[in-house]
């Protein structure tokens, strides 16, 4: 057999493609052919070597190798080709239906299934058949005089094998795909300003997840479509995104997909030498919550806002898709919400963010009924810095727990971390006015939220208050001038006294201090001081048996858990000096009995039953609670007990208690059980 060698620089595979065919019609039995270097756009090659043999039934055979290979990114591992083909058509250009390649890696090689080959007679180059991670794809290259085209078709790609695949090749796959197929066509061309492309992909039952869980998505059909055009120095980037089903998101945000895609749109530029990224549009679009628009850089590794645009926010969907994720272990986390907000955002020139919040029809409802308010409408703006249009809100009604509030309307400045009311507030509360004078804020947005305000309540009618307290009906009113409230780190103090005239009397709170108001378990406490109140009124309402007298009494050291009393220092009794007339029923000294631990029966064994009503001295009765327990005293001791009522006059009666320590559940019941009987039957 007869071998011609050839060592040439060869102008392409114009040159090669000849010589072939030269060879075939000297009816040479064999070539070998040695090349000097090569290079195409973005890749090159130190050389190849190819050989072709002939055989005896007229066929040809050939085998091939490319080494000291510089490919672009990706397949820069590649660093030689070895190809063979049993049966190379020379008819038509050259063409082989299975043609079989192994590519030699830094790391090792890799040799794909056989794949049906074809070079025209204008040097394209046309690949079927190569499967890739339970898939199929297609390969078209058009080589043109100022440039080249180049198409790719990919049918049914596994996704989890193309994650494996990857992975051989030192890309990895964040994050970790389990489910899903990918179709789409990739389409190149270069031309002499540079390359340019169009991705567009389909992926179907999509599945993946990050190793902390923080993203994920299931069930996920995706439509994408990418198209890039290279700069002087860098790339224009432009492409659309739908999500039609599935769940997706990154943690604590998940999204399902409902009967309208979600879709978005963006266009950036990337500058290579800066390694900037410039977002100029953003759009992303999920029919019936909202629509937002955005632009944004990425410089030095970190994202820079410029402006931002929350369009159509619709409520509850916006409240519980995107908002209350982030509220969870707030007193925001569980809220009924409707109606709709706009917001925008924007950071100028000299570096200051402004940013405008608009509420139309606005409700917001706890769902453990603490506070609502209805009709919130209104513009809210903030600045970082400089100048700050004023803020207007207003709403139609709403409620503080069982306490309704009014319709009112406010005005305020947002600055940095800080608002200031701009004039003062009235806020109708049951039947009367709460009016804040001042109020400003500082640390909004921080854990270290702290604000002052000053004004008053009041006169509201206790009738009222009792209503919402659940209370029986009290007459008298509740008013009181709050020269400030202040509240940081969780807690409010209660400066100056609130005042209640309430059964011919007053009572004076002092030292109110709140914290957490609106946590899980808010804490009360406070000092409480009763002066001079009728018994007979106090007695009416609260269907104890009559008692006619005046009573001062203290509550020191109340606590309050949630509510329910935890820890007080309680006396009530007789003022000093009292000059009115001391008459206690028969129902009130049974009653009084019980609670001190006594019979309730206690005249119906004797002549006294025959007395409706007795005169006493003095009465009283005090209790220290503390870890549930009660303990008990009265107006003085005596033998084995206490005094609850000290008798005067004839008939004389005294009422003693005797149990020192109640546990606190035990008495309510008592007081419960005597309020609520018409007492005990004397004959």
């Amino acid at each position: 057999m007869r071998l011609i060698q050839a060592r040439i620089v060869p102008c392409g595979l114009g040159v090669l493609l000849f010589l072939l065919l030269a060879s075939k019609v000297w009816g040479s039995p064999g070539l070998h052919l040695d090349t000097g270097p090569l290079e195409g756009p973005g890749w090159s090659a130190a050389g190849a070597r190819i050989a072709l043999q002939f055989t005896a039934s007229g066929g040809t055979r050939a085998s091939g190798r490319l080494f000291g290979l510089k490919l672009p990114a990706l397949l820069e591992k590649i660093r030689a080709i070895e190809f063979s083909c049993a049966e190379l058509d020379l008819s038509d250009g050259y063409s082989c239906p299975a043609a079989k390649f192994k590519l030699h890696r830094s790391d090792g090689a890799w040799s794909p299934p056989p794949l049906a080959i074809r070079f025209d007679a204008d040097n394209g180059l046309h690949i079927r058949g190569l499967a890739l991670a339970g898939g199929k794809l297609e390969l078209d290259y058009l080589p043109g005089s100022k440039g080249w085209q180049a198409n790719l078709q990919a049918n049914g790609v596994v996704l989890s094998k193309l994650g494996r695949w990857l992975a051989e090749w030192g890309i990895e796959a964040t994050p970790e795909v389990s489910a899903g197929k990918i179709s789409g066509n990739l389409k190149l061309e270069m031309r002499a300003k540079g390359l340019q492309g169009e991705l567009s992909l389909g992926l179907g039952n999509l599945a993946y997840s990050s190793d902390d869980g923080e993203r994920a998505g299931e069930n996920l059909d995706v439509n994408l479509r990418l198209r890039a055009r290279e700069l002087k120095d860098g790339w224009q980037l432009a492409g659309e995104a739908g999500l039609d089903a599935g769940v997706m998101g990154v943690a604590p945000v998940w999204v399902e997909v409902g009967d309208a895609p979600l879709s978005l749109q963006f266009e950036a530029d990337w500058q290579a030498q800066s390694h900037t990224l410039d977002l100029r549009k953003l759009h992303i679009q999920h029919p019936g919550v909202g629509a937002l628009r955005t632009r944004a850089s990425l410089v030095n590794g970190g994202w820079i806002l410029h402006e931002a645009e929350l369009e159509q926010g619709h409520f509850p969907e916006l409240y519980q898709v995107y908002l209350q994720p982030f509220l969870y272990g707030t007193p925001l986390a569980e809220l009924y919400t409707a109606g709709e907000l706009e917001a925008r955002l924007r950071r100028d020139g000299n570096g200051e963010t402004h940013a405008q919040l608009e509420l139309r029809r606005l409700d917001l409802h706890d769902e453990q009924q603490r506070f609502g308010l209805e009709q919130l409408s209104g513009s809210l703006h903030w600045g970082s810095a400089g100048k700050v249009p004023t803020s207007t809100l207003s709403w139609g009604g709403g409620h503080l727990y069982r306490a309704p509030l009014g319709p009112a309307s406010l005005r305020g400045e947002f600055k940095g971390e800080d608002f200031q009311l701009a004039e003062p507030l009235q806020v109708q509360i049951l039947d009367g006015p709460l009016r804040i004078s001042e109020f400003k804020a500082q640390g909004l947005g921080t854990p270290s939220l702290a604000w002052e305000l000053s004004g008053g309540l009041g006169p509201l009618s206790m009738a009222r208050v009792s209503e919402v307290l659940d209370w029986p009906p009290f007459e008298g009113s509740l008013a009181g001038e709050i020269p400030a409230i202040r509240y940081a780190r969780g807690v409010m103090n209660v400066e100056g006294s609130l005042g209640i005239q309430v059964f011919d009397g007053d009572v004076v709170i002092r030292e109110l201090r709140l914290e957490e108001p609106l946590g899980v378990v808010p804490r009360l406490r406070a000092e409480v001081d009763f002066h001079n109140l009728s018994l007979d009124a106090l007695t009416r309402v609260f269907s104890f048996g009559t008692i006619r007298g005046r009573l001062d009494g203290a509550l020191h050291g109340l606590l309050l858990e949630d509510w329910q009393p935890r820890a007080f220092d309680a006396t009530f009794s007789t003022p000093p000096g009292d000059r009115s007339r001391h008459r206690i029923s028969q129902r009130a000294v049974g009653n009084l009995s019980s609670l001190g631990g006594g019979p309730a029966d206690i005249l119906s064994r004797s002549f006294l039953r025959f007395f409706e009503d007795f005169s006493y001295q003095r009465l009283g009765l005090s209790c220290r609670l503390r870890q549930g327990l009660c303990e008990m005293g009265g107006v003085e001791d005596s033998s084995g007990g206490y005094y609850l009522v000290k008798g005067g006059g004839i008939p004389r009666i005294d009422v003693k208690g005797f149990n020192r320590r109640v546990d606190w559940n035990t008495l309510v019941e008592r007081l419960k059980q005597a309020t609520a009987s018409q007492g005990p039957v004397v004959k």
